[in-house]
């Protein structure tokens, strides 16, 4: 049985009549039937007049850190034994030089998740940390110029990230290739001004919730910023502009927010919750010297995998059902999952976290992409999936996929997704295929809900590539965070996809189910001579009494059918729209439209029938 320990702490009196001694025992917190470990560990302090004993004594603890961060060791650390031998009067400075010295000697305990020490700066990031250095801060919505003092709390609305300093990633890219210790100053500056400004006892006035450029709490910026923290700490460890005192203010900071987070995480079926336990993970690898270390790690590898079983349908994608978050979660959980330590709970996850990566890999394009259903799209996923999958469950099937573009079959035979017909199926993906080269027939349709996060009007929606080239397409988003309206929310909209409209209406994410509680009723049909899907959408949820459904029948090797089938009562027009991707030269005639690729492939669309 795992017990929960914490320090006590005693004060006797010692000699010298400004002097306190402190010995630290390590008790349970819970007291337990079964025998108990009893530990003493005395390594604070007897202070003399020049250390600490000016501004511990007659002060509570929250006015001076160094306490409270020596509190929170781990006794059984080897920085506790490093701290024992200094005697019974160390200084301040050399408490301070000791504790600095363990965390700046040594290398990061795990690989950098966020800036890499081995990253390179761009001739952009370059240009980007100049005017950093200034506050002239750029994200994806641009450039915003800010005061010398930060505004935390009323961050600007175009730059609702600020508190996960964004700015860093670029910072710390241009301090690795160039060692100019102006980049350096410029992040110690910015983190030393949060934390001074933004204690943490002011987190009680805010749900996690409330508005990111309100709230430095908020769910999308404490994770991100605690991560580019332990990076950037990783990143200056050698730096003159980061004194010892600095450096242990933060991390002892840094660690006051993950304890506040293991609480206070939002839980929630989407990759926010996932992001938070990411967090809570990766400081407790980076440092296991936290009296905390071991109750991150158990709380956030629970959470892992109890988020594969209820966030994602089981064995497919997130229930967002954008296909971009899905593979961006899907990254962050095979993260959390490669860095754990080897115990039941990491044999738990393993074979589910593999079914999902297979689930991403049957929806993958011939081009080694992913379709863009819903907010966002991942281009290239054979780093990310492929190849990750390979080294993570021994999959050579997945890197021969990965690394060959005219690899056609896998070992299993596989080819269309779902890989058997009419599974127990709930996220609504499908993907036709004759094979996996870059060459390949391919075509994809959502026919699921619309997802509980980030939709799009894309109910029945397809894609469709074939001989190296990609015809029909999804939109996806051109641009995410934006304080104006445009292409996000433009793009959002049903007849920007490829879908039927009916007078003028398109499937509308506001009416209809958004998430799948029992198997979907679509028909789906898989062998090696032909696939058939069908779905349908009813238009009844946008007020409107038709109901549309869609089949698509392929012969392998040769064509697709598809088939729009439209129930209702009176006249109505009906368009169909089609999206296809840049680049193509498109000619129409009456019934008839040819899709020419920049390969020179062809792609023929004809009418075959109507009503």
């Amino acid at each position: 049985m795992n017990d929960s320990w914490g320090f006590k702490i005693e004060e006797t009196d010692w000699k010298g009549p400004e002097s306190v001694y402190k010995k630290l025992t390590r008790e349970p917190r819970f007291k337990r039937h079964q025998i108990m470990k009893h530990w003493t560990l005395a390594f604070l302090l007897l202070l003399d007049p020049e250390g600490l004993t000016q501004q511990a004594l007659g002060q509570k603890k929250s006015e001076d850190w160094l306490p409270h961060f020596l509190e929170r060791l781990d006794p059984e650390n080897a920085l506790a034994n490093k701290m024992n031998s200094l005697g019974k009067q160390p200084t301040r400075a050399q408490v301070i030089a000791t504790a600095a010295t363990h965390f700046r000697s040594r290398s990061p305990l795990t690989s950098l998740w966020v800036i890499p020490t081995t990253a390179k700066a761009t001739e952009l990031d370059i240009e980007q940390a100049d005017k950093a250095i200034d506050h002239i801060i750029t994200d994806r919505s641009g450039e915003v110029p800010l005061p010398d003092n930060l505004p935390w709390f009323n961050a600007p609305v175009k730059l609702v990230t600020l508190a996960r300093f964004p700015h860093f990633d670029y910072l710390a890219r241009a301090y690795a290739s160039t060692k100019e210790e102006r980049y350096a100053a410029a992040m110690v500056r910015d983190m030393l001004d949060f934390v001074e400004h933004v204690p943490l006892s002011k987190s009680v006035d805010y749900h996690v919730q409330v508005a990111a450029n309100l709230n430095p709490w908020n769910w999308v910026l404490l994770q991100w910023r605690v991560k580019r923290w332990i990076d950037v700490l990783a990143h200056l460890r050698a730096s003159p502009s980061l004194s010892d005192e600095d450096y242990l203010r933060i991390l002892n900071y840094m660690w006051d927010e993950v304890d506040w987070l293991v609480p206070h995480k939002i839980l929630g079926l989407h990759n926010g919750t996932l992001g938070n336990a990411s967090t809570i993970l990766y400081a407790s690898l980076q440092y296991p010297e936290a009296r905390s270390a071991s109750l991150w790690q158990s709380d956030s590898t629970a959470l892992l995998d109890s988020f594969l079983d209820t966030a994602f349908y089981p064995r497919e994608f997130l229930i967002e059902l954008t296909l971009g978050y899905s593979e961006g979660t899907l990254l962050m959980c095979s993260t959390m999952f490669e860095s754990l330590p080897d115990t039941p709970a990491k044999d738990r996850i393993s074979p589910k976290l593999e079914a999902i990566f297979d689930a991403h890999v049957g929806m993958m394009k011939p081009d080694r992409s992913i379709p863009r259903y819903g907010d966002h799209g991942i281009y290239d996923i054979r780093d990310r999936v492929l190849r990750k999958g390979a080294q993570l469950f021994d999959r050579p099937d997945l890197a021969k996929i990965a690394d060959q573009s005219g690899a056609k079959e896998r070992s299993d035979g596989f080819q269309s997704f779902p890989f058997e017909s009419n599974p127990y199926y709930l996220s609504g993906y499908y993907a036709m295929r004759n094979g996996w080269d870059m060459d390949a027939q391919y075509l994809s349709m959502d026919a699921g809900p619309f997802g509980t996060n980030h939709q799009h009007g894309d109910k029945l929606s397809i894609t469709l590539s074939a001989d190296g080239a990609a015809f029909i397409v999804d939109p996806g988003t051109s641009l995410y965070t934006s304080a104006e309206p445009g292409p996000r929310y433009d793009m959002r909209l049903g007849f920007l996809h490829n879908v039927i409209t009916i007078d003028g209406i398109d499937p509308n994410t506001g009416w209809d189910r958004h998430y799948a509680f029992d198997v979907l009723e679509n028909r789906w049909v898989t062998n090696p001579v032909y696939d058939f899907l069908e779905g349908t959408y009813e238009f009844r949820n946008n007020l409107l009494d038709a109901m549309w459904r869609r089949s698509v029948f392929y012969v392998k090797d040769d064509y697709w059918i598809l088939i729009d089938a439209i129930y209702g009562e009176g006249e109505h027009r009906v368009e169909s729209n089609l999206q296809f991707m840049v680049g193509n030269e498109v000619q129409l005639e009456d019934d008839r439209a040819q899709a020419t690729a920049p390969n020179g492939a062809t792609l023929d669309v004809a009418e075959a029938f109507g009503a």
